[in-house]
């Protein structure tokens, strides 16, 4: 799989999560290092979905 060179190893490593977990955005946050409470991690989750970059790897994936 070719990676989006656009995207950071945390940005890289949420997509990866979010796939994985059945698209758990909280959770992958989680797990790709992002840190605080639920609230915060789906306010990441939210920013991180937003982000045209991470919407094309999710999509290509």
């Amino acid at each position: 799989m070719k990676t989006n060179p656009k995207l950071t190893d945390k940005q890289r490593s949420f997509i990866d999560n979010y796939l994985a977990n059945g698209s758990n955005g909280v959770q992958a946050a989680r797990d790709a290092g992002y840190k605080g409470n639920d609230n915060t991690l789906r306010q990441v989750a939210h920013q991180n979905l937003e982000k045209e970059n991470i919407k094309a790897e999710i999509e290509r994936t």
